[in-house]
């Protein structure tokens, strides 16, 4: 399942994505920004279609699978 969602990230003059922040929303509806503290990183291509997906942690401990899909230049939650 493969849910959109809003990320504020770094691009790096050297190619390199970082997320930073993402926002979600929570049981009340309400739309949160977290942090993302620590990431890993792994390029995939799957059925032609190339991603970068970080595994993240938050600023809470949660850990959630992000991907970049390259040819779109969309965010989705794993």
């Amino acid at each position: 399942m493969n849910i959109p969602v809003d990320i504020i990230a770094y691009f790096h003059k050297d190619g390199t994505v970082r997320p930073n922040y993402i926002r979600l929303e929570d049981e009340d509806h309400t739309v949160v920004t977290h942090k993302i503290t620590n990431t890993l990183l792994n390029e995939t291509c799957f059925a032609g279609i190339h991603s970068m997906d970080f595994q993240c942690q938050l600023e809470n401990e949660r850990t959630l699978n992000l991907s970049f899909l390259l040819d779109r230049h969309i965010w989705v939650m794993r």
